[in-house]
């Protein structure tokens, strides 16, 4: 966690049989709804089940008045939310660091004060299984 923001490391292939686990670690039961960061770099596969994980995730997290921001996709994940317009509601950046730089840029805009990153904590979600299923 980075100042009240949720950082998920996703990895591997999410796709229908697996979705659970990702929306686990967007939105994890019994914690508070915070922002979140999905760092995206070890996903090497998404279909739509996984464009509607981040969509209901993305929907519940603004009701709280928080973002969802995904960070550092490879180029065939980065395709997937494209045609369906889904880029244009949740963030999309090339690493992790531009993603929560904007998260401070947007906070700042909205407080009309500075705002500076603070240090990571050591507490990240991830979602990464052994191989993908795919063959």
């Amino acid at each position: 966690m980075v100042d009240g923001i949720r950082i998920a490391t996703l990895c591997g292939e999410i796709d229908h049989d697996g979705r659970d686990i990702p929306r686990e670690a967007l939105l994890p039961t019994g914690e508070p709804v915070l922002p979140v960061v999905a760092g995206m770099s070890g996903v090497t596969f998404m279909d739509s089940s996984a464009l509607d994980v981040l969509l209901r995730a993305s929907r519940q997290i603004s009701r709280a008045q928080g973002r969802l921001r995904i960070a550092a996709p490879a180029p065939s994940v980065r395709r997937v939310p494209a045609p369906t317009g889904a880029d244009t509601v949740i963030g999309c950046h090339p690493t992790l660091a531009d993603a929560l730089n904007a998260w401070h840029q947007e906070r700042t805009i909205e407080d009309g004060r500075p705002d500076s990153p603070g240090r990571p904590s050591s507490i990240v979600r991830s979602w990464c299984p052994g191989a993908g299923r795919r063959r």
